[in-house]
């Protein structure tokens, strides 16, 4: 699908949809963080304890 000129990048699975302001949760240890980076199909992540990460779809779960 090909994405409107200004919008924000998105992966949509399903009903979950990952971008910049998603709240996500770190399916290894449950730590719960902010998306602040999407790029290349890697998610930069904000963590709760303050660090960084860069993670593929399968570490992230979407918080509604």
């Amino acid at each position: 699908r090909d994405r409107i000129k200004g919008s924000s990048p998105r992966l949509c699975l399903g009903e979950s949809m990952i971008e910049i302001g998603t709240l996500v949760r770190y399916t290894f240890d449950g730590d719960i963080g902010i998306v602040v980076k999407v790029h290349g199909g890697l998610y930069d992540v904000k963590w709760s304890d303050g660090s960084f990460g860069e993670h593929v779809i399968t570490d992230l779960k979407v918080l509604s």
